[in-house]
């Protein structure tokens, strides 16, 4: 497989790597079943990808942080989501409760 292609590569190159990359990993794809292919490219390749038909569907951002190097963040989310979950709990416990009394 063809190494991604540089920043400031000429658009030749880019489609070669795009449609290669695409074809090499078509096959994995045979059986999946939305019948397309998911691809998240550097928004270079976006072009590329227009011309070899794909089509946008959202902008991608993802974060990744391990907990020993961010442990104030960490805490953070950690204490969010506890919350969210403790909340979720407590609304499913409520109609429970509701029906025993009766």
């Amino acid at each position: 497989m063809r190494p991604a292609p540089a920043p400031d590569a000429p658009e030749s190159e880019v489609s070669e790597t795009a449609s290669a990359l695409l074809t090499a990993c078509s096959k994995a794809y045979d059986d999946f079943e939305l019948e397309e292919i998911p691809v998240i490219a550097e928004e270079m390749a976006t072009h590329v990808l227009y011309k070899l038909g794909a089509e946008f569907l959202r902008h991608y951002c993802q974060g990744i942080w391990l907990k020993d190097g961010h442990p104030r963040f960490y805490r953070h989310v950690d204490g969010f989501y506890t919350k969210l979950l403790a909340r979720m709990e407590k609304q499913e416990l409520q109609p429970a409760l509701i029906g025993q009394e009766r």
